[in-house]
């Protein structure tokens, strides 16, 4: 979806005439290409993705499609594009000390200081890290607070739904010991529940 907007503008941008979209001719344009960098820690599901993957109807020729080859830049994975580029690979290197130190049991900041100082003692990334060391530790604070935001709020909506699920079943055991004439007191003590929330159950439970 993030790449529709950007590969229009890139396009349009390189005719330079614009009256010419409207006329009979071909237009020529570039064939572009698409890569996903991922670098993330869970298992990769495939290599490509497909913009059609997302639509609400399924189409075995979809009118629309744009697919993206992911790169797996996680240090260690072997890709190939790791040992293309220096750049990339000291990034990937970065990234992987910074969760080792987390996992060791560094603070976040620290975590990035040390991985930032072991490149640069190391010659990864040196000159760059050297002169943007503030810029750096800032972008990969933001990222990893990002990340932990998300991670939050996926386990408070798991908390969430297993709060809703207890309650839901909490009261379906209430329901049926209501229907069997088992007393308040005795459901009470089965389900935990209050002597107001059976109540507000059984007025619900009566014939309309």
């Amino acid at each position: 979806m993030r790449f529709l907007p950007f590969v229009t503008d890139a396009l349009f941008s390189s005719i330079v005439d614009r009256d010419k979209l409207y006329g009979s001719s071909r237009v020529m344009i570039p064939a572009p290409r698409f890569y996903v960098l991922y670098n993330g820690e869970q298992a990769l599901e495939g290599h490509v993705m497909r913009l059609s993957d997302s639509y609400l109807a399924k189409d075995s020729e979809p009118s629309l499609e744009l697919t993206a080859k992911v790169v797996n830049i996680n240090y260690g994975s072997g890709e190939a594009a790791l040992k293309r580029s220096a750049s990339l690979e000291g990034y990937s290197f970065l990234i992987a000390e910074i969760r080792r130190n987390m996992q060791g049991g560094m603070a976040r900041d620290e975590a990035i200081k040390a991985a930032i100082e072991l490149c640069i003692e190391r010659g990864v990334l040196a000159d760059f890290l050297k002169d943007h060391y503030l810029e750096v530790s800032k972008m990969l604070n933001n990222e990893y607070d990002a990340e932990a935001e998300r991670n939050a709020i996926r386990q408070e909506g798991k908390a969430e739904g297993k709060a809703e699920g207890k309650a839901e079943g909490k009261a379906e055991v209430a329901g049926n010991l209501i229907g069997e004439g088992v007393p308040i007191g005795t459901i009470m003590k089965a389900t935990g529940l209050s002597r107001k929330e059976i109540k507000k159950l059984q007025e619900t439970s009566k014939p309309g």
